[in-house]
């Protein structure tokens, strides 16, 4: 069984190698293939513990790193809906809207977070 220091560091390890892929597919107009890779599987496949290491990797703040900003709002949203299911939903009215779904996501993992992981 992974320690929590070890599964935080294979996020990081895996948030790095997500942020390669969304630059290697930045060309192409689909989310599907910033998905079809190892790291965002990896992610989905730790389930329920990746949720507070999502939440904490959406406060990080890199203006300049557009790769970084292409995970949190397409990587991201899909990994939580995979772990959740149901549960998560995006509003209609704020589908395609960048800031506001990222909001949405981060205020629905902390009022939800203790659902799903406990300390």
């Amino acid at each position: 069984m992974s320690t929590n220091l070890e599964l935080e560091a294979r996020f990081n390890e895996l948030l790095i190698a997500f942020q390669k892929r969304a630059e290697q597919t930045s060309h192409l107009s689909g989310v599907r293939e910033l998905l079809d890779c190892d790291a965002y599987r990896e992610i989905v496949a730790m389930g329920k513990q990746a949720l507070p290491l999502i939440r904490k990797a959406y406060d990080l703040y890199d203006k300049d790193n557009i790769n970084l900003q292409i995970v949190k709002c397409h990587g991201f949203l899909n990994a939580v809906k995979t772990i959740a299911g149901n549960d998560y939903q995006v509003p209609q009215d704020l589908r395609g809207k960048i800031d506001e779904v990222e909001n949405f996501t981060k205020a629905w993992l902390d009022e939800n977070m203790a659902k799903y992981v406990s300390k």
